[in-house]
């Protein structure tokens, strides 16, 4: 067959089954899968797998087995099997580090040097973008690599041998075109052209429905009767981002010349009036003070943070154009947290859905295509003359020296597939981080107690003079002659502790490799 299949580092190519044999390549960073069935050749979950030409030279496939079905087929031994590609090892590390002004590519390899040496980041890493601040408190590294390439813009997957790209979202160009009238040097034939558009779900006109985000620091002031002591706020306020509490000022001058005491500022059902001037209720959105606000137009004056609710509208004209009217749609997400992430979210859902939408599959045998090009489709008789998007390819080995590709592609939107990563970026729900924040490190305290034993033999020599015997039964001996043994047992012992990670708090001396205890390294509080 053209293909070696070597698993845990044997050929087992002439026990699979070529015709299961399918190979599943998905654009960028997203696990490729391979699907094969081994006879009478034992494979365990985790053992690595790699799908290669016979010289070894280019890969079609390489990671380890994920699921094993053991089956028997009359009296031979079937194993059916998944596999994932390299990909996978990253959700298998966690990274507990802070980074500040460091590039991407700088950062990048690090992490990777430190948590997964096997990925090889020295050839095909781009600079990125220089950041000034990252704290990953124990995210697997899969995230933390999701979130630098977020913030920067830039795409990533891991190759066949175990090589990471990270490079800016750019046009992937296919080697070839794919023709109905190829020349078979810049174009080839294909075959079972499946081509399909779809008009059933056109939206030219949306409204984002998302959560909420905090206002800037803004000021309200709020009038009084000089008789009540509790005043309604506009919105639930929160701090202002300059302070750890509410901002609350009473007016002792007039409405023409304001005069603003500052207030001591407790928590309702926490605090008490005795020992603040107002007390704050976020939920009933109250203010209740010690002594009633004069009766004044500004008597009392607030400074914090409201809830601001997102709703975001955008509209397609070309779409408006072309059909001659309005498809409407609303989409509600309330992870949606900043008007920016609603707006990418609207323009993406029209750039999907604003026209007809045209997919397709198509069957090939020329090598050098992949998940994530843009190919040139030509077919006069359907009228399709155009670059698009190769979403997904399956690999079917033909035997001989022949494989068989499927291509699924569609239409190729560079701003949809920079947006859609966009909105896969923030749906990831990063976890926020404090300035003062210290990672933590747990070591490993190792405790051995060996016990030693030694042996003496002694022996109770008789006197020469002295014989003694003792009589036993006829059938087991006339007689035996008496001889005394004892044995001493001596037992010491000795015991040793090593502590294995950040810390020990233990003289140095104690032990090689050990660091000193340090001490006042975390504010707590």
């Amino acid at each position: 067959m053209q293909v070696k299949i070597k698993i845990a580092g044997v050929d087992v190519s002439g026990s699979v089954d070529e015709k299961a044999l399918k190979i599943e390549s998905i654009i960028t960073y997203r696990i490729d899968t391979c699907g094969l069935i081994v006879a009478e050749t034992q494979v365990n979950e985790k053992e690595e797998i790699i799908i290669s030409n016979m010289a070894e030279t280019v890969r079609y496939f390489a990671g380890y087995i994920a699921n094993v079905d053991k089956k028997l087929e009359g009296i031979t031994k079937i194993f059916v099997c998944d596999a994932q590609d390299y990909t996978v090892l990253l959700n298998t590390a966690l990274v507990n580090k802070i980074y500040e002004d460091k590039t991407d590519k700088q950062i990048i390899q690090d992490m990777f040097t430190a948590y997964l040496p096997e990925i090889d980041t020295t050839t095909y890493i781009q600079d990125g973008l220089t950041n000034i601040r990252l704290v990953f408190n124990r995210v697997s590294l899969r995230q933390a690599l999701e979130t630098i390439a977020k913030n920067s813009g830039y795409d990533w997957y891991v190759d066949y041998n175990k090589k990471l790209h990270y490079f800016s979202v750019e046009t992937n160009q296919a080697p070839f075109g794919l023709s109905d009238n190829p020349d078979n040097a810049t174009s080839f034939p294909y075959s079972r052209l499946d081509y399909k558009r779809d008009a059933t779900k056109i939206i030219n006109k949306v409204t984002v429905v998302g959560g909420a985000y905090w206002s800037d620091d803004t000021s309200f002031e709020l009038a009084a009767n000089g008789q009540v002591t509790e005043l309604l706020l506009p919105y639930s306020i929160h701090k202002p981002t300059t302070s750890s509490s509410l901002l609350v000022y009473k007016n002792i001058g007039d409405d023409t010349t304001p005069n603003w005491q500052a207030q001591t500022v407790g928590t309702d059902y926490i605090h008490s009036l005795d020992d603040y001037n107002c007390l704050h209720n976020y939920f009933e959105k109250l203010l209740k003070f010690a002594s009633a606000p004069p009766n004044l137009k500004r008597a009392v004056k607030v400074i914090g943070r409201y809830n601001v609710p997102i709703l975001v509208k955008a509209r397609s004209e070309a779409s408006y154009n072309t059909y001659g009217r309005w498809f409407e749609e609303k989409v509600v997400n309330k992870d949606i947290d900043s008007r920016d992430w609603a707006k990418i979210e609207a323009r993406a859902i029209l750039a999907k859905h604003a026209f007809v939408k045209e997919s397709g599959s198509l069957v090939c045998e020329e090598d050098g295509l992949t998940s994530g090009q843009q190919v040139k489709i030509t077919n006069a008789l359907r009228g399709i003359d155009g670059y698009y998007l190769i979403n997904k390819i399956t690999t079917s080995i033909l035997g001989g020296t022949h494989c068989q590709y499927k291509v699924e592609f569609g239409e190729y939107n560079p701003d949809l597939v920079d947006m859609l990563l966009d909105i896969k970026a923030r749906a990831i729900q990063y976890q926020a981080t404090r300035e003062d924040e210290v990672l933590t490190e747990l070591f490993e305290q190792i405790e051995a107690l060996a016990l030693t034993e030694s042996t003496d033999r002694h022996e109770d020599a008789f006197p020469p003079d002295v014989s003694r015997w003792i009589a036993l039964p006829p059938d087991q001996s006339v007689g035996h002659h008496i001889r005394h043994e004892a044995l001493a047992l001596a037992e010491t012992s000795s015991r040793w502790e090593q502590a294995k990670g950040q810390y020990c708090y233990a003289p140095k001396s104690n032990g090689a490799g050990l660091r000193e205890g340090k001490y006042e390294f975390a504010t707590y509080g």
